[in-house]
């Protein structure tokens, strides 16, 4: 089998190496802000199990090093605008080309959502797997799981469900853990949990910290499901689109209509939120005051619409920032989009 490697720059296979990076003593775990922690020698280990493990120029080194069959994917020489992303795409297209079968990343939730939505986006038949490594500001999953065994045999497959976003009539990503509208991500900058610009990110790949902003209804702002016009609350500082299949839903009193959702096949849901949820400040975290959310529900064959969207109404798809283009952003659930390779502890492939 042959298999992509793709990490954060500063990410570092060899096991010395990241706890000397994290400042650790003793062990072997790539730090992250918060979330899982991952056992780089397993994460070496299941690489070395691979016919050939196709990497970027800045992890070639770190994978000869540590006795992986490693070959170098060539980059793009542009300069202009974010070319990380574009990278991204580069890398996995030749990948495809190349019959690589598993797709491996090393960060949090955004890099492992770039890779998939990538493949998803370019792949022809095939429908590769994927290993989500924790190494990121966040883990929160569900394509990013702890690695607890060095023995790719180990891993199950599960199949996960995808936010499709469109933006317009063009699709720009799919979303395994959430879709946000609005004009701010959690990111590190200088070590710190900081709030980073969208925009800024998305365009140029710079990171600029910003306040969460308050401007995500425009003129003539309007949500349809299936084209029917939906009630939302006038006031809303946040909106955020999920597949909610994984998730462990508690009691009803709690969460009212998502639990309607719980008998479909493929649920997800949009929520529509009087305050901003995504927030480093720590007083927001320590808030007690009320908050006011409005969920609608969908399934499979359902298509949710919002338009009339304000200035701060950008699109952050598992933390990756797109600059919207059009007036109209439109969501759908596709079951099974990919599926993800997890420890589980059982008995595995």
């Amino acid at each position: 089998m042959k298999a992509m490697f793709l990490a954060k720059n500063n990410f570092r296979l060899n096991p010395a190496a990241a706890c000397a990076a994290s400042g650790a003593a003793g062990g072997a775990t790539q730090s992250t802000a918060f979330g899982a922690r991952g056992d780089v020698s397993n994460l070496a280990s299941v690489l070395r199990g691979f016919e050939t493990v196709y990497t970027s120029p800045v992890h070639y080194g770190q994978l000869v090093e540590a006795g992986i069959n490693a070959q170098e994917l060539s980059l793009l020489k542009e300069t202009d605008g974010n070319l990380y992303i574009r990278n991204i795409d580069h890398m996995v297209g030749q990948c495809l080309d190349n019959g690589v079968d598993v797709f491996i990343t090393a960060g949090g939730d955004g890099t492992a959502s770039y890779v998939a939505s990538s493949v998803i986006l370019h792949s022809r038949d095939k429908k590769p797997l994927f290993l989500g490594f924790p190494a990121g500001t966040a883990n929160a999953g569900p394509i990013v799981h702890p690695l607890r065994t060095g023995d790719f045999r180990d891993l199950e497959e599960v199949r996960l469900d995808a936010i499709e976003v469109k933006d317009g009539d063009e699709v720009i990503g799919y979303g395994f853990n959430d879709v946000i509208i609005g004009n701010s991500f959690l990111g590190t900058l200088d070590d710190m949990l900081v709030n980073l610009d969208a925009a800024s990110m998305a365009l140029r790949g710079e990171k600029k910290v910003v306040r969460p902003g308050d401007r995500i209804k425009g003129k003539d702002f309007t949500v349809k499901l299936n084209g029917k016009v939906e009630e939302v609350p006038q006031r809303i500082l946040q909106i955020c689109v999920s597949a909610i299949g994984l998730m462990s839903l508690g009691p009803r009193a709690v969460l009212g209509g998502l639990l309607d959702s719980e008998g479909d096949a493929h649920p997800a849901a949009a929520a529509f939120i009087d305050r901003n949820m995504i927030d480093s400040d720590p007083a927001s975290w320590n808030w007690r005051g009320p908050v006011t959310t409005t969920h609608i529900c969908f399934t499979e064959n359902d298509v949710l619409e919002i338009s009339g969207l304000g200035e701060d109404a950008q699109v952050i798809v598992d933390g990756n920032p797109f600059i919207r283009k059009t007036g109209r952003l439109s969501f759908r659930i596709v079951p099974e989009a990919c599926t993800a390779l997890w420890d589980v502890g059982g008995k595995g492939r």
